[in-house]
């Protein structure tokens, strides 16, 4: 059985992978925010067995180094649910070998799903006791300390990534900037994920125009998760930030709003203290099909949300070990990997080698969908997608090494084991 975190995008990020050895070769989805990898099983019969063989699964009868814990354990998103147990084995991604490694064997799941290559937070604080890749990736001396970078990007590039322990500075502009995480139990729900405060929306008009959706610092935590196809935002945040779209018309969750005109220098823009990141209209407003459009955002006043609508226009630093976010305008001007080291300043004040120019790209979704939360894991709707992960190596990382996700895929159909 195939399992993913689901999204509602033509693609997702994922990473080619090998279990065992013997090695079984398979697809897992991007990081998200579950905590470990959950591969395929064999042994049940699959809906789409083309599919299943092209991706892979894994079969524990294969491995001379699995480790079956007997721990049953299960997922619930929304509709769909993982059952799994969990089990030991070694992870081969790309030319890195992960020693006993924990993640989720699953065995039954709904509705059709991949592997996930599970790089989220334990809910319940930082320092899980279980290795988690991100710890995993630390404790063997592949990464200095337990951060990654994401540069989520538009839909149009093929130059998506996530970096485990570095930083690309040829992919944003201006400084790296640092926002400490808001502790567990002063954020909405009490649980360990990657909030932090936002402290203004302005929505800036073609015409000059600027409207204020609301100002006040440390005014409203909200949580980054690139697993949310859109934001999500409090009511009244919501209404005022609308008054800045006067086509927008509600349609259930969403609100119809005019398509915005190819090159126009409107932009969604979001206040962390003195720093802003600009998000293009084109990137907040999501084609829906050639003739309509739907703005990005949702209301949602007990789990504010910075998802895609805002994160393909951020450049994203993880620092676990320091309790820390840090963020940039996300520009593409080349490829530049820069080492994450150890200590308090791990993440180093960095400034991007690109300068600020607007893109261009416009967001099309082929469906829409609300974020669901089960079990306190966040979650959205399914797509479908695979692309490879490679270590790579430059003479700017001289410390460690960094391991880059990047590809592009295409939309396919899902396989489910029953």
């Amino acid at each position: 059985m195939l399992v993913s975190a689901p999204r509602t995008l033509p693609f997702v990020l994922a990473a080619s992978v090998a279990a065992g050895p013997p090695t079984n070769n398979l697809m897992v989805q991007h990081p998200g925010l579950l905590k470990y990898p959950i591969a395929a099983s064999r042994g049940a019969p699959a809906s789409n067995p083309s599919l299943c063989h092209q991706l892979g699964h894994f079969d524990s009868a294969k491995s001379n180094t699995f480790n079956d814990t007997g721990i049953m354990h299960v997922i619930s998103y929304g509709s769909g649910y993982v059952n799994m147990t969990y089990a030991y084995e070694a992870v081969k991604t790309g030319s890195t070998k992960l020693r006993n490694q924990l993640f989720g064997v699953a065995f039954d799941s709904e509705p059709e799903n991949y592997g996930i290559f599970g790089a989220g937070l334990d809910l319940r604080g930082w320092d899980d006791p279980y290795p988690t890749i991100i710890n995993t990736l630390a404790q063997q001396g592949f990464t200095n300390s337990r951060a990654y970078s994401l540069d989520l990007r538009s839909i149009e590039s093929q130059r998506d990534s996530v970096i485990f322990g570095g930083i690309d500075t040829g992919k944003f502009s201006g400084r790296l900037e640092k926002w400490p995480i808001i502790p567990a139990e002063q954020s909405p729900g009490g649980a360990t994920r990657f909030w932090i405060y936002l402290d203004g929306i302005t929505v800036s008009i073609e015409n000059g125009t600027e409207v204020t959706a609301f100002v006040k610092v440390d005014g409203q935590p909200v949580l980054l998760d690139s697993e949310a196809t859109l934001s999500s935002l409090p009511g009244p945040i919501v209404n005022e930030l609308l008054k800045g779209f006067p086509s927008a018309q509600a349609r259930g969750p969403l609100y119809q709003v005019d398509c915005p005109v190819p090159g126009s220098n409107g932009s969604v823009n979001f206040k962390f203290g003195n720093f802003i990141i600009k998000v293009p209209l084109e990137n907040f407003i999501l084609q829906v099909d050639e003739s309509s459009c739907a703005l990005g955002v949702q209301q949602n006043d007990e789990m504010p949300v910075l998802g895609d609508t805002f994160l393909r226009a951020a450049y994203v630093a993880y620092d676990w070990d320091n309790r820390n976010v840090h963020l940039a305008n996300s520009v593409d001007c080349g490829f530049h990997l820069v080492a994450i080291g150890k200590g308090p300043d791990a993440v180093r004040l960095l400034t991007g080698d690109c300068r600020e120019t607007a893109p261009t790209a416009t967001f099309i979704a082929t469906s829409i969908s609300s974020v669901g939360y089960a079990n306190s894991t966040v979650l959205s709707s399914s797509s479908d997608t695979a692309i490879t992960l490679r270590s790579t190596s430059t003479s700017a990382v001289t410390s460690t090494t960094s391991y880059t996700i990047t590809s592009r895929v295409s939309n396919v159909a899902g396989c489910v084991l029953q």
